[in-house]
C-alpha cells in the first residue's frame, strides 16, 4: 500500500532544476494574476518535489514536482520577464507521487465535489484506507465513505449521459450540413444534463444511491429538474420506496356475464321507478309517478363540513428532540406503507414542515 510519508524540510531549490512530470490537475487558469500577487506580497506556501538525484551531464540535482504547479509557473513567468524569482521554496517529500498529489489536491478549499469525490476514490484504488485518507485530510471516515459512494453514483449517470452524447453525435454526423429540424435538440439536452450531473451535491447523491441502476437515469433528470437538493432527492427516494398499488383483475367474460344486468333504457335508470319496475325491466311513465308510488319531492342538499379537531393540551414536560423527530418519521413510514401519491406527498411533506416550525420556533428562544 502507497505510504504517505510526512513532509521535510523547507529550503530553496532553482526552478530550472524542477521538472514536470504531470500533474493530476489540469486547470492552469490565471497565472499572471498568481505571479503578480507573488510579486507583491511573496511566495505564501512552497511547493512540494521529490528529488530525482543528480543529472549525468549538469551533475545538478533534480527534482520531480508533486504540487505547486501553478506556483511554479508563476515564477516562470517572472523570470521570462526579468523580474528574477530564480529560486522558489520548496519540501521534498518521499512516496508515491500520485498519493501526495491527490492530498494535496484535495486540501484546496476550492475543490468541487465532483473532483473531490474523484481524488478520494483514486486514493482508495491506489490502496490508501478510508482511515488514513480521513487522517491526511483531517475529516472523518464516514465523510470519505459518502464520497466514495457519491462518486459511483455519478459515474453511473454521467456514463448513460455520455453514451447518450455518443449516440446523437453520431446522427449529427450522418445528417450532416442540413439536420433535420430540431434534431439537435436533444443533442444540447444531453449535454447539458451532462454538465447538470457534475454539478449535484455529494449529499445528494448519497440519498439516491439505493435506487436500482435502471430507475436512477429518470430519477436523476427528476433530481435535476427539481433543483438538486438534498430534500428533493429524499422525496424522490420516499415515491420510489412507496408501496405499488396492483391494479384491479380484470374480470372474465363468465364473471361479467354472472352479474346481475340492471340497465333500464340504454343502462339509464329513470329515478322515478319503483323497484319492482326496476326488477321486472317495466315502465312507469315517463316522468310520471307510479300509481302505487306518488312522487317525491327531491331531497334538498346541504353542505357538510368536516368537524374541527381540537389539540389537547399536552402534559408538561421535558421532552428529547430525537424522540420527536422519531415520532414524526415513524408517522412518515406509516403513511408510505398505507398511501402513495399525492396525498402521500401532502401528508409527508406537512410532517417536515412541522418539523421545521418547531426547530425554528426552538431557535428563535
Amino acid at each position: 500500500m502507497p505510504k504517505m510519508e510526512n513532509a521535510g524540510k523547507l529550503r530553496q531549490i532553482p526552478i530550472d532544476q524542477i521538472i514536470e512530470n504531470g500533474n493530476v490537475r489540469t486547470d492552469y487558469a490565471d497565472i499572471e494574476e498568481l505571479a503578480a500577487s507573488i510579486k507583491a506580497v511573496g511566495q505564501l506556501e512552497p511547493v512540494l518535489v521529490k528529488s530525482l538525484g543528480k543529472n549525468k551531464q549538469t551533475q545538478l540535482e533534480e527534482f520531480d514536482l508533486v504540487a505547486g504547479f501553478r506556483r511554479r509557473r508563476a515564477f516562470q513567468y517572472l523570470k521570462d520577464k526579468g523580474d528574477g524569482f530564480t529560486m522558489i521554496d520548496a519540501v521534498v517529500v518521499s512516496g508515491d507521487k500520485l498519493t501526495l498529489q491527490l492530498v494535496e489536491n484535495l486540501q484546496r478549499s476550492d475543490l468541487s465535489p465532483r473532483d473531490r469525490e474523484a481524488g478520494i476514490y483514486q486514493l482508495n484504488k491506489a490502496g490508501v484506507s478510508n482511515k488514513e485518507i480521513a487522517a491526511r485530510l483531517s475529516k472523518s471516515e464516514p465523510f470519505v465513505s459518502r464520497n466514495l459512494a457519491a462518486y459511483k453514483v455519478r459515474a453511473s449517470i454521467a456514463q448513460a449521459a455520455a453514451a447518450e452524447i455518443k449516440k446523437l453525435e453520431a446522427d449529427a454526423v450522418a445528417w450532416g450540413e442540413n439536420p433535420p429540424p430540431g434534431a439537435l435538440d436533444g443533442l444540447e439536452r444531453a449535454r447539458e444534463w451532462l454538465k447538470d450531473i457534475n454539478e449535484l451535491s455529494t449529499q445528494a447523491l448519497c440519498e439516491i444511491q439505493g435506487i436500482k441502476k435502471d430507475a436512477l437515469i429518470p430519477i436523476s433528470k427528476r433530481l435535476i429538474a427539481g433543483g438538486g437538493t438534498v430534500a428533493c432527492a429524499r422525496q424522490l427516494v420516499r415515491d420510489y420506496n412507496a408501496p405499488k398499488k396492483e391494479p384491479a383483475p380484470k374480470k372474465t367474460e363468465s364473471e361479467e356475464s354472472a352479474e346481475p344486468d340492471v340497465s333500464v333504457d340504454g343502462g339509464n335508470i329513470d329515478p322515478l321507478m319503483t323497484e319492482s319496475a326496476i326488477a321486472d325491466g317495466s315502465d312507469a311513465g315517463e316522468g310520471e309517478p307510479s300509481e302505487t308510488e306518488p312522487k317525491a319531492p327531491p331531497a334538498k342538499k346541504t353542505p357538510t363540513q368536516a368537524p374541527v379537531r381540537v389539540l389537547e393540551e399536552p402534559p408538561h414536560k421535558k421532552v428529547d428532540l430525537n424522540s420527536v423527530q422519531k415520532v414524526i418519521q415513524s408517522y412518515i413510514d406509516k403513511v408510505g406503507d398505507l398511501e402513495s401519491g399525492y396525498c402521500y406527498e401532502y401528508k409527508t411533506n406537512a410532517a417536515y414542515e412541522i418539523w421545521s416550525f418547531l426547530l425554528a420556533e426552538l431557535a428563535g428562544l
